[in-house]
């Protein structure tokens, strides 16, 4: 996207979705649009078969929007129309031959008409009607708002950006000086703030964020070998003594000047630290790392440790780790995988010139292996002693950047005036309980209270009468679940399966324990009651 960017005159907008390519040109007269449309499209044509990619120039057209009457039944005004705001926070476009629409938003009101669309769009997937409340609708479905929504992709896509400054230059365009985005392309990209606060929160520094790497090829490397479960000692089946004995027989059979490395990590609440081992002289190398880091990258720059400052010569060198997924993730490397192992694989292949071979060897944890042991008990140590690494993951960057918007969601919730009467709702996850659709419905409604009774239908002015059409006292959930005579009987069967006596409204509605148990029940209460 940056290529294209780079061809286009100044004073030209691109969008891109998926494979098309749309032009945003301003200029006195059309004449002087097509003009400049033609030029960038001839450009745009020398960039693509540099990159191998076909354009079909014969496909592109303009729309003078001036000209053009805003579409019906949609709630946004296009460019130019007479009923578009004369601000540039809201932005639409809109292409008659791809039928795409976009709208951008730099403000409350924009963002609001979004949730607006996020909001119905949620209704209507999940059944629920409209009268429900939209903090029930969002803590129902685990859902985050519209502001959040917008955060976590802003932070997921320049954290990646950041990581890849090497081979774009997005990360070049953005400054964090006055919480702005300098470069004119970006400038309406509201993340300047959003980046400064995140990264602040999370003690982060963009620039500590471990880099992309083109990922290795083992093929090229015939002095490199990852052993995952070839050997014997490798088998976590077998009962510790008896691993602890087959892996004394494999070092045995090795001739005595292998050189035997042994790494390790440890995280928890306060901290994070990583520890190498040489146990051929022996000594030992530990520090701590950012707290934002996961274990997976813990163990993988325990290993950059290890290789970076014990392989410096020519010689076997066989490492011991715990870390299966990382030795996994070696062996299938490729672009999308984890930064940190990409990190590590560059690291490795630097190694592999200056060593005669090298083995990365996965062995079982605390079967008493001496050399993991002596990693284990340094890494554990380690947590107190001097930064050693400073860098950051990206991947755990944002998942941590991630926990804190779902935190934010669910302070949201806490606030709202719905948390303390729909208690049941704090632990619910309609994700561990499958259900049907027409049952996924019924019990949506039920937890959301949103089932079409009297007395909402009377506020939704639907009705004339909140009254129950037998006791002719208003039909509440309270009235309609427990007392009301017309369902006595399903009532009674409800009690029995569930063995509640008498039935509680807010026990029966959480779902924290028997949820498949109660959900079928209540199902068939509902689908009883001919209501619903």
């Amino acid at each position: 996207m940056h290529d294209i960017l780079e061809v286009l005159p100044y004073g030209m907008h691109c969008f891109i979705y998926a494979d098309d390519i749309f032009i945003l040109v301003e200029a006195p007269t059309v004449p002087m649009v097509k003009n400049k449309i033609e030029a960038s499209v001839s450009k745009l044509e020398t960039l693509c078969k540099e990159w191998h990619l076909n354009i079909a120039p014969l496909k592109s057209g303009y729309q003078d929007n001036k000209k053009t009457k805003c579409n019906q039944g949609f709630g946004v005004s296009q460019i130019g129309s007479k009923s578009c705001p004369s601000s540039q926070d809201l932005q639409c476009q809109y292409h008659p031959g791809f039928k795409i629409r976009t709208i951008g938003m730099n403000t409350k009101a924009g963002l609001s008409r979004l949730q607006t669309l996020q909001n119905n769009v949620l209704l209507f997937v999940f059944g629920l009607p409209r009268w429900t409340p939209i903090p029930v609708l969002h803590k129902i479905l685990n859902d985050t708002n519209i502001p959040l929504r917008f955060d976590k992709r802003n932070i997921s896509f320049f954290f990646k950006q950041f990581s890849a400054h090497e081979t774009t230059a997005v990360s070049k365009s953005i400054v964090e000086t006055d919480r702005a985005i300098s470069n004119w392309r970006y400038d309406r990209l509201p993340c300047g703030a959003t980046l400064d606060m995140y990264t602040r929160l999370i003690n982060l520094s963009l620039s500590d964020l471990i880099q992309i790497y083109i990922p290795e090829s083992w093929e090229d490397h015939h002095n490199f070998v990852i052993r995952t479960d070839e050997l014997e000692c490798q088998q976590r089946d077998f009962d510790p003594g008896v691993i602890r004995r087959l892996y004394y027989e494999y070092r045995c059979s090795l001739h005595s000047e292998v050189v035997i490395l042994a790494t390790d990590a440890s995280k928890n609440a306060t901290g994070a630290a990583t520890s190498a081992v040489n146990c051929s002289l022996p000594t030992k190398l530990q520090g701590s790392i950012p707290t934002v880091n996961s274990v997976f990258t813990g163990e993988a720059l325990a290993m950059v440790l290890a290789i970076s400052n014990y392989v410096r010569e020519f010689k076997d060198y066989i490492l011991l780790t715990y870390s299966m997924s990382n030795l996994t993730t070696l062996k299938n490397l490729n672009f999308q995988s984890p930064k940190s192992s990409l990190f590590l694989a560059k690291t490795i292949a630097k190694a592999l010139n200056k060593c005669k071979s090298l083995e990365l060897v996965y062995s079982p944890a605390h079967v008493g292996i001496r050399e993991n042991e002596w990693a284990d008990s340094v890494a554990r140590d380690a947590q107190v002693s001097p930064q050693i690494y400073n860098f950051v993951s990206p991947e755990d960057a944002i998942s941590a950047c991630f926990k804190i918007i779902r935190l934010a969601q669910t302070e949201e919730w806490g606030k709202s005036k719905y948390c303390n009467k729909y208690t049941w709702l704090r632990e619910f996850n309609y994700k561990k309980i499958n259900f049907s659709r027409s049952s996924e419905v019924l019990i949506f409604r039920f937890l959301s209270r949103s089932l079409p009774l009297n007395t909402i239908l009377y506020k939704c002015r639907l009705i004339d009468s909140p009254n129950c059409a037998v006791c002719q006292t208003p039909e509440t959930w309270k009235h309609f679940v427990l007392i009301c005579p017309q369902f006595e009987n399903a009532r009674d069967s409800l009690r029995s399966n569930l063995g509640c006596i008498p039935l509680s409204l807010d026990w029966i509605s959480d779902f924290s324990f028997c949820g498949r148990l109660k959900s079928r029940d209540i199902c068939a209460f509902l689908v009883s009651s001919s209501r619903f």
